[in-house]
């Protein structure tokens, strides 16, 4: 008797007792606030410890992702479209200024200071940044103007010295964005209804796919072996070998403007000018999470790279942090 009386007391006791910071269970989703207009794109360094956020106030912020709190501003001086950190983490680059006329400027996110800028490029329409993986080369994907034609175009630039080192032209009226595999060995373009590859070390074009309208955004999977595409149209899998189809997640009237494949190629998410963002399973092609909101929705993602936290920028300025093992936990009857 005494044993049970000793164990229950014990347990009354332990329940008293707060777990330790490190055990306690992490809120579903936090809110960073700090831009006062919206928010276009977020970027999370490769250690995942911070979180750049390029907002249409001209500012991008770089925030402390385990505190939520800001640890520096950048005062870009123009709308800021999209931001992306090198491999390293040791440079930060920043596509801003006015469609078809903007500019490429790379940071040091640890001091702020600004190593270089292309201003006023005629036709860099940076609403999508991508470093190679060896983060020697950022790309950006937009148009060039010369006195005869407008041409579409993307343009890959030395990040040491700022310099252009090779220009993807494109067939098409325009190319909205651009992706560089993890492996190094391709580059993709998305633009005018169709999807181009082209091989990044030889810069030559391998392969082009017709698209159910045009590519707001591509992105591949952490293999390199899948290419997804989201048109407004529909948000698809497509093998980069040969273009076919492997899966479609969307059929119509996906809205879909921003998508990031999270680390480890399980999940999968989405923007969309619906105001929604989506998760889906990548091996199932099963929706797992709609994420709604009224105040301002959520056009830009990007998953932490220890697959942790999904950042989704909104373009109400706030930025909405989720922790995915708590936003992906079975709900009771699942």
């Amino acid at each position: 008797m005494r044993s049970i009386l000793a164990a229950a007391l014990a347990a009354m006791l332990f329940a008293w007792v707060p777990l330790p910071r490190s055990q306690a269970a992490e809120p579903r989703s936090r809110t960073l606030e700090g831009h006062p207009k919206g928010v276009s794109s977020v970027a999370f360094s490769p250690d995942s410890k911070s979180l750049a956020s390029a907002g249409d106030d001209g500012t991008i912020k770089l925030w402390d992702v385990a505190k939520g709190a800001v640890q520096r501003t950048l005062s870009h001086g123009e709308r800021a479209f999209a931001v992306a950190f090198s491999p390293d983490g040791k440079k930060l680059a920043v596509g801003g200024g006015v469609f078809y006329h903007g500019s490429l400027t790379l940071y040091d996110p640890q001091s702020g200071e600004m190593l270089w800028k292309k201003k006023d490029i005629a036709g860099t329409d940076a609403l999508h940044l991508a470093f190679s993986p060896d983060g020697t080369l950022v790309a950006t994907p937009g148009h060039i103007d010369d006195s005869k034609h407008h041409r579409p175009a993307v343009r890959l630039w030395d990040v040491k010295t700022g310099d252009l080192k090779r220009t993807f032209n494109c067939p098409g009226r325009m190319v909205f964005a651009v992706a560089i595999s993890p492996d190094g060995k391709c580059l993709a373009t998305g633009g005018s209804d169709m999807i181009l590859l082209w091989n990044l070390p030889a810069g030559t074009l391998t392969d082009k796919f017709t698209s159910p309208g045009n590519p707001w955004s591509i992105a591949f999977s952490p293999d390199s072996k899948t290419l997804a595409s989201c048109t407004h149209d529909a948000v698809e899998f497509l093998d980069p070998r040969n273009g076919e189809s492997k899966r479609t997640l969307v059929k119509r009237n996906s809205g879909a403007t921003l998508a990031a494949f999270s680390p480890d190629g399980r999940h999968f998410a989405t923007g969309s000018y619906d105001q929604v963002v989506r998760i889906w399973e990548v091996s199932s092609g099963e929706l797992k999470q709609l994420l709604a909101s009224d105040n301002g929705g959520g056009s830009s993602v990007a998953f932490s790279a220890d697959g942790k936290y999904l950042a989704v920028g909104r373009r109400d300025g706030v930025v909405r942090l989720w922790n995915m093992p708590e936003l992906l936990k079975p709900t009771a009857g699942e």
